[in-house]
């Protein structure tokens, strides 16, 4: 009797395990090419993930100065007050993009970092003013090409400068720099 009793949940187990197989089985060309097309978009985006990059910055606000060169030749640049927290992590020689807001849209210049300059806010300013006490260092870009022959002096820009290249996984492992 007991040996009976073990066929029947032998027998109902293997009516289950049938139930179970019937809808994971791919039948129809369509559902083969769905799991195709879903298998190699997870690969990409798991190549993505680990040998993909992006690019880390910062976004700081700042003015276009124009200079007069010895060859009576004006050349742009950006100039940016930033803090000592940035200025640690900003160097000569990494790329940044300029943001201008026109009246006729907006225009963006690509340009390099030249120089990191410590400077001491005058005294003359106030606590209320928009220069605030805790910016020690300027920052000098030099846009590339040749800007606007119409740009004013002291244009307000919006700069970006890439401080580096991660991959996706380093958002979630945190080894950001």
């Amino acid at each position: 009797m007991l040996e009976w009793m073990d066929f029947n949940k032998i027998a109902a187990s293997r009516g289950k395990r049938q139930l179970l197989d019937y809808p994971l089985t791919v039948t129809v060309p369509r559902e083969r090419l769905f799991l195709t097309v879903a298998a190699l978009v997870f690969v990409l985006m798991m190549v993505g993930a680990f040998y993909g990059q992006l690019m880390f910055g910062v976004t700081i606000d700042g003015l276009l100065v124009r200079m007069q060169s010895d060859q009576d030749q004006s050349s742009v640049r950006a100039e940016l007050q930033v803090t000592s927290d940035i200025a640690q992590r900003i160097e000569p020689g990494m790329l940044a993009w300029v943001e201008l807001t026109l009246p006729g849209g907006k225009e963006v210049m690509r340009g390099e970092v030249i120089a990191i300059v410590d400077v001491t806010p005058p005294k003359a300013f106030d606590n209320d003013s928009v220069v605030e006490r805790n910016i020690q260092h300027r920052v000098d870009i030099a846009i590339f090409g040749n800007p606007r022959p119409d740009l004013p002096d002291g244009t307000p820009c919006r700069t970006q400068i890439a401080l580096g290249f991660n991959s996706p996984v380093a958002l979630i492992t945190g080894q950001i720099f």
